[in-house]
């Protein structure tokens, strides 16, 4: 019996890629980033790092037989580390902190081997180029793009090669780029039988967009216990600093959130604040903005 259960170990394990790629997800700051990862292939490993705070990483919605996960990430369990063996969306949150969501869509390998995937921007249109080394039966390419990272749309299609065993080059132009400050891509590539594989997320500065911090603050008015939802922009990993004052000018609260380059989830607790209105300052790369909130 023993040998038996040894041998559909190694026989699974032979399905398996050889060389899994390892994805790091940073626990930090009420948020996971990055908040999704799109170029899974099973077999691959997803690590989540503690940052700082106490959270957890507790699945939610997952294919049919893949395995779930409730994990604490805090400074006493620093990391963990899930293998993938599912094809699907995984969804995942923190159990501690409300809106505090990610995901990530693992597939199976296709045989084409992209490479070298740029994105660059000049404020009009975004060019996207890449190649591959080498392509078996491919069909198409789709070009995704996010506002947040997170909901992706098709804004266009590249026919594939088909079958190549030389370098292949592409380009893709989105002359219809939104007004977000940061842009993101990938590229779904889909082989003649249906398959599908993703290119890994680009991020890009839109040249044009205004160099604002905060894209949204939810709820407004905030209702009691006074969490405090935050969608703001950065141009580096560091931190954001934020103040609550009264009407008055007095200081109620001072907190330090920590960032990554691109579009941000942030959390503030505003504790037993009184009823009424009031100021919050934002202080991130030498730019500082003032938003009023409303409490209940």
């Amino acid at each position: 019996m023993k040998k038996i259960i040894f041998s559909i170990i190694l026989f699974l394990v032979a399905l398996l890629p050889a060389h899994a790629t390892l994805h790091t997800v940073t626990v930090s700051n009420f948020q996971f980033s990055p908040q999704t990862i799109s170029n899974v292939v099973v077999g691959d490993i997803i690590e989540w790092v503690w940052g700082s705070g106490f959270h957890t990483t507790t699945s939610v919605t997952i294919p049919g037989g893949a395995a779930s996960w409730d994990a604490p990430i805090t400074s006493s369990a620093t990391s963990f580390q899930y293998t993938v063996t599912v094809v699907g969306t995984y969804n995942y949150v923190c159990s501690v902190h409300p809106g505090m969501t990610a995901s990530f869509t693992a597939t199976a390998t296709t045989p084409v081997v992209m490479t070298d995937f740029k994105v660059n921007n000049n404020g009009n249109q975004t060019i996207l180029k890449w190649k591959t080394s080498s392509e078996q039966n491919s069909d198409y390419f789709s070009i995704k793009r996010s506002v947040n990272g997170t909901d992706f749309i098709q804004i266009g299609r590249v026919n594939a090669a088909g079958t190549s065993n030389v370098e292949r080059a592409y380009t893709f132009n989105d002359s219809r780029v939104t007004a977000n400050k940061y842009l993101y891509y990938l590229i779904e590539i889909t082989d003649i039988d249906g398959r599908t594989q993703f290119s890994e997320t680009r991020l890009v500065r839109n040249a044009s967009a205004a160099s604002k911090i905060i894209v949204s603050i939810t709820p407004n008015p905030i209702i009691k216990p006074g969490h405090m939802l935050l969608k703001f922009n950065a141009d580096e990993n560091g931190t954001m600093q934020a103040t609550v004052s009264d009407i008055q000018g007095r200081l109620l609260l001072a907190t330090t959130l920590s960032t990554a380059k691109g579009v941000n989830n942030g959390h503030i607790h505003l504790g037993e604040i009184a009823p009424g209105t009031y100021n919050i300052v934002f202080t991130l790369d030498g730019i500082k903005e003032t938003h009023r909130i409303v409490v209940k």
